[in-house]
């Protein structure tokens, strides 16, 4: 619980104000330049400095919870505006991409699309509408051409994002997957190495075609109209793992 009290000086409700501003827009600076992952750091940014700036507006209002809801609400917008117009502006790295407004500015947006099951057939819509690349995201980009994936994701390709520490930021020893480190990741990966060369990968060849093969069939067989292709792509998949 965080107690309030007032402070040695005073402030005008206009510069008052102005320090809250200030104080949104340089929150939205930290996380775009530094990116803090802990939650502690998040719930500092998030809740503890608003809170804290409620000290300045404390005085030019009757009661706290008046004062708490003015500089929350003016903290929030602050920051939502500065986020939106840095996504929508020319100095943003992605801006010379083209995609939908609302992509640029959330990833609600395709999070909806997500959840309806029809991802894929909005993805094709974007492409068909903009070209081979296209922002799907606010730091996102969607990309269909074929001479990409060796400079992306070869050997010598992009290093990982930012996401994937993300979902492991609490474990301690975190999947190989998801490690971000080059380093780290060619460390652990090296007992994994000769299952994926070259012979070894042209011996797995007989039975994927026999699952393929067989998944085909199977899928050919449905009668029901609807089905769950989810289902039998993990039967597929454990199959030949």
């Amino acid at each position: 619980m965080i107690m309030y009290t007032s402070l040695p000086f005073s402030l005008s409700l206009k510069d008052s104000l102005l320090g809250v501003v200030g104080a949104g827009l340089g929150c939205h600076l930290v996380f775009n330049r530094f990116e803090p992952k802990s939650p502690l750091s998040h719930a500092a940014l998030i809740g503890l400095v608003p809170a804290l700036l409620t000290l300045l507006l404390q005085p030019h209002f009757s009661s706290i919870l008046q004062a708490n809801l003015i500089t929350f609400a003016a903290y929030y917008t602050t920051l939502l505006i500065s986020i939106c117009s840095y996504r929508l502006s020319p100095f943003h790295p992605l801006a010379k991409y083209p995609g939908p407004v609302l992509c640029k500015l959330t990833k609600f947006w395709l999070a909806y699309h997500g959840q309806t099951g029809k991802q894929y057939l909005y993805y094709k819509k974007l492409h068909e509408k903009y070209g081979s690349i296209v922002r799907i995201g606010p730091n996102e980009l969607s990309i269909t051409e074929a001479s990409a994936v060796a400079p992306l994701m070869g050997p010598i390709g992009m290093n990982k994002g930012p996401a994937w520490e993300g979902r492991t930021s609490e474990l301690k020893v975190k999947p190989l997957i998801t490690i971000i480190d080059t380093h780290e990741h060619a460390r652990r990966r090296r007992p994994w190495n000769r299952a994926f060369n070259t012979s070894s990968l042209k011996g797995y060849e007989e039975i994927i075609s026999k699952r393929t093969l067989q998944l085909v069939n199977v899928l050919s067989q449905e009668k029901s109209g609807a089905v769950d292709l989810c289902q039998w792509i993990c039967y597929f998949t454990y199959d030949f793992m």
